[in-house]
């Protein structure tokens, strides 16, 4: 799915999330130029994270890599755009400030119950409600200046390239061919499933995106 929306797009924006990711496109520059073969690049890939990680991506027995981690380890922004706030739902003074540079986004039954917006229905919700609703979580702290309740915001300073999503067990949200997140649209360029067997799935639009 990383080289299919790597294939077709001019962005270099991709290559400045960090070093991992920028590794992996460097050799999905070289498949393109037929230097070396999927199966070489996918090699390398796995050495690389089996160094930085030998217990979620390990190289040898029955155990699988770790896909939540490696979504994890190659959308983690390099950069501070990504930060959570801790805001006064009255006077809308910011009390905390801390940066999330983690680009997975996890839509789970915790995640609703915990969130600060009450519209929506869980069984019955699109992604993009799912992603308002983790983007804004209660909190028990209160407000010093005027004592009322806060909320917890994610804020994207800028927006990524990617925005991964992991949908938890029990969680069956309204999958969009798009979604708009502040004011740019993301296209769904692919589905993963990682469960008791394994399966991934490419999207293609009719004007061949």
């Amino acid at each position: 799915n990383v080289y299919n929306s790597w294939s077709v797009t001019t962005s270099n924006e991709c290559r400045r999330i960090n070093d991992e990711m920028r590794t992996l496109l460097e050799s999905f520059g070289h498949v393109a130029q037929k230097r070396i073969t999927f199966v070489q690049a996918r090699n390398d890939a796995r050495v690389a994270l089996y160094r930085l990680n030998k217990r979620a991506f390990p190289l040898l027995g029955h155990t699988g890599a770790s896909v939540p981690e490696l979504c994890e380890k190659l959308f983690r922004q390099n950069v501070d755009h990504v930060h959570w706030i801790r805001e006064c739902t009255r006077c809308k003074l910011v009390i905390e400030r801390s940066s999330a540079n983690s680009m997975l986004w996890y839509l789970s039954k915790p995640g609703w119950k915990d969130s600060a917006v009450p519209n929506g229905n869980m069984r019955s919700s699109t992604v993009s409600v799912w992603l308002d609703k983790i983007r804004n979580c209660k909190s028990l702290r209160i407000c010093r200046r005027c004592t009322q309740n806060t909320v917890s915001r994610l804020v994207l300073d800028e927006n990524p390239y990617f925005i991964p999503i992991s949908i938890q067990e029990g969680v069956r949200p309204i999958i969009e061919p798009t979604i708009n997140v502040n004011n740019i649209r993301y296209r769904l360029c692919g589905l993963i499933y990682f469960g008791s067997s394994h399966w991934t799935c490419r999207v293609v639009e009719p004007n061949g995106d």
